[in-house]
């Protein structure tokens, strides 16, 4: 099992939220590729993508899905993305 991170920012006036998730997983490229298969695999770590497959014109509008390769980092990844240099 590899540790990897969800790591997902929005920002949208009002409002504005972000999840940093960790969880472990066979390896990012599997779950990269699950999530692309199935994104109700996201709801396992606590993402809600119900939305997901209740309004079919939300489908586009979710970027954690369909770039979810730019939201998954291996602890390593976004301990080194977020880590403050003193």
């Amino acid at each position: 099992m590899e540790k990897l991170v969800f790591d997902y920012t929005y920002c949208s006036e009002p409002e504005c939220w972000e999840w940093n998730i960790p969880f472990e997983y066979i390896s990012k490229e599997k779950f990269i590729f699950d999530v692309l298969e199935n994104p109700m695999i996201l709801n396992k770590i606590g993402v809600s993508v119900y939305e997901y497959q209740l309004i079919p014109k939300i489908q586009s509008d979710l970027d954690y899905i369909t770039n979810v390769d730019e939201y998954v980092f291996t602890l390593d990844e976004w301990f080194n993305k977020n880590k403050t240099i003193i």
